[in-house]
């Protein structure tokens, strides 16, 4: 359990993480609330755990600001919480390291490949990609040819698609 107390940089970050996953679970479009204030915004739309002080909610705010993660847009007497476009690369990011593939209780004897043939130039989408495949517990079994016991099929589209590398990723099993 987390306690947002006293916070460090990674207890922020997972606050930060958590505030933007509810902003965008409502759509890209955002919401309208009544607030004259982000903090009584992010408040009324329950985004913020209850068990967060408020200094550390003025904090959250000054960071989501500093970050230009959100935008609040003032009208009259209501205030529109939308995630910035950083916001959105920011949830897609956190997204994608929070990815898992489900261990199935009886392997189904299918081992699932994943290769690949990356231009030079995308290299740091490259790296992006064969990182991920090792944290989700991939086997490189030659070069760019790697391998994994369980189904992963839409783990693996939902990566190269945020890695811009659909067009160079084959996938089989």
């Amino acid at each position: 359990m987390l306690l947002y107390g006293h916070m460090g940089r990674t207890d922020t970050k997972l606050l930060v993480n958590e505030v933007l996953s509810r902003i965008g679970s409502a759509g890209i479009m955002g919401q309208t609330i009544e607030a004259n204030r982000a903090l009584e915004a992010l408040d009324a739309l329950q985004t913020i755990p209850d068990s967060v002080s408020p200094i550390t909610k003025k904090r959250l705010i000054h960071e989501i600001r500093r970050q230009e993660l959100m935008t609040f847009t003032q009208d009259t007497d209501s205030m529109t919480v939308q995630l910035s476009v950083k916001g959105i690369h920011r949830l897609q990011k956190h997204e994608i390291e929070s990815m898992a593939i489900p261990v199935m209780e009886k392997w189904d004897g299918c081992w699932r490949m994943v290769m690949y043939d990356i231009p030079a130039r995308h290299a740091e989408s490259r790296y992006l990609l064969t990182s991920n495949l090792k944290r989700l517990g991939f086997v490189m079994i030659q070069g760019s040819v790697w391998a994994h016991p369980y189904p992963c099929f839409e783990i693996i589209s939902r990566l190269t698609t945020y890695a811009n590398l659909t067009q160079f990723v084959t996938v089989a099993g």
